[in-house]
């Protein structure tokens, strides 16, 4: 007998924060066949309305459709199919650090498959399996709801990717997204976003004066280890399992890389005359360019250089140059 998620993939993009991913997924679901959900991992912080969570106490809205996450008729209607509890149930990590570190080499070094067998015998990994098992009733509940044969999650985190793997092995694909890890960093302190980095954690109270390189460098650290990470486990997989891009490549070679995506991930079934979409959607997280219906004018955004100085330069040039420049990017 078939099931509902043997009906369906998913393809996770996987990047650092600022990357492009809103722009990426906002393409790949004005698809017919492609449903997107954003960041789903975090629907339950979004659905409870949790702050602390979510750090942007801007984002009273999580979904696309401008409601409410717990008010949206959408996710209404996939949480009543899924027959789960957004406000109760997990759908991500739920283990310590040194867990998920175990996790990380245990994936490494024997695969999927051997992982979740492990999880029959290792409470943690048991543990972390429940939340992507959850993931997948409420994939499920999406496809029965839409139809569409692909569901876009782009929860970012590699390791989320690794529990989704994981527990279903076949129905899980990668897109590995990278951006210069400058205009990454720089992005990542603009404006607000400075006061969430002290230390590498994200903090409130801060004199943003007193921090600013410090909020600087951490951000390229946290560049740096989610690219490598992120990288480390792309090549784990098989080829026809994951596909690498380049914001700057999807931006001036969207036609270029549409067709190379289509081909390699989507079995040649996204139409590439299809125009982008207008509709209402219903993606969560992100960041708050996902409420724009129109992305009719894609342009790379360069307004990082406006403010690198060459304290920018030093801090970025030590941490970062090497990884920067094996990716194509030229300091």
């Amino acid at each position: 007998m078939v099931q509902e998620k043997d009906l369906f993939e998913i393809i996770y993009i996987a990047s650092a924060n600022r990357s492009g991913s809103t722009l990426l997924e906002h393409l790949l679901g004005s698809q017919d066949v492609v449903v997107n959900c954003g960041e789903f991992r975090r629907i339950g912080d979004f659905y409870s309305e949790n702050k602390k969570a979510i750090r942007d106490p801007q984002n009273t809205t999580a979904c696309t459709c401008g409601e409410k996450v717990s008010h949206c008729d959408f996710w209404s209607k996939v949480q009543s199919e899924s027959g789960l509890d957004f406000s109760k149930d997990k759908f991500t990590s739920q283990v310590n650090a040194v867990n998920r570190l175990l996790f990380k080499i245990v994936f490494f070094l024997f695969g999927p498959r051997l992982t979740r067998k492990t999880a029959n015998f290792y409470p943690p990994f048991a543990l972390e399996m429940k939340s992507a098992k959850n993931c997948f009733r409420v994939f499920s509940a999406i496809h029965k709801l839409n139809k569409a044969k692909y569901i876009i999650d782009s929860s970012k985190m590699i390791y989320h990717f690794l529990l989704l793997k994981t527990a279903y092995p076949e129905k899980v694909k990668l897109i590995s997204l990278v951006r210069d890890g400058r205009a990454v960093s720089m992005s990542s302190v603009r404006g607000e976003r400075i006061k969430f980095f002290m230390g590498g954690r994200f903090a409130e109270g801060i004199n943003v004066q007193s921090i600013r390189q410090r909020a600087f460098r951490a951000a390229v650290k946290s560049w740096v280890s989610i690219t490598i990470q992120t990288l480390i486990f792309f090549y784990r997989l098989p080829s026809r399992e994951r596909f690498f891009i380049k914001y700057e490549k999807l931006v001036t070679g969207l036609n270029e890389v549409f067709e190379e995506i289509n081909s390699h991930l989507f079995d040649s079934e996204l139409n590439a005359n299809q125009k982008l979409s207008t509709e209402v959607s219903h993606a969560i997280g992100g960041s708050p360019s996902r409420f724009k219906s129109d992305f009719s004018e894609i342009k790379i955004d360069d307004s990082w250089r406006k403010y690198w100085t060459v304290d920018h330069k030093k801090a970025f040039g030590y941490f970062a140059a090497v990884l920067n420049s094996l990716l194509g990017y030229q300091q």
